[in-house]
């Protein structure tokens, strides 16, 4: 959306990742090697839909850091560290409607 911010356009760009379809894919570009908590990564880069998206993504293949650029010519950074995910609360049932005479 045109009134969205930055950290919007990075959080869908998040949301995003990997969604690509055979139509929409674009090609991505190494940059570079890096270090990023401890691991060897790789800096790709993809034309995305909002923007210049880098992805930081280590050897065994998990996705450490997105990184989108603004509009300012700054990147954007989200940071990503695997781990357990937490047990969601169970989804209690709706109330049941009255039914409508017939």
């Amino acid at each position: 959306p045109p009134d969205a911010d930055d950290v919007d356009l990075l959080l869908v760009a998040a949301l995003h990742v990997g969604a690509a379809t055979e139509r929409t894919a674009r090609p991505a570009t190494r940059i570079r090697g890096d270090r990023l908590a401890d691991r060897a990564v790789d800096v790709i880069e993809v034309d995305a839909e909002r923007g210049t998206l880098r992805c930081w993504i280590d050897r065994s293949g998990l996705l450490r850091r997105l990184e989108l650029r603004t509009r300012l010519g700054t990147y954007a950074q989200l940071d990503l560290a695997p781990g357990p995910v937490p047990a969601l609360p169970p989804v209690s049932p709706s109330p049941a409607r009255p039914r409508a005479p017939r």
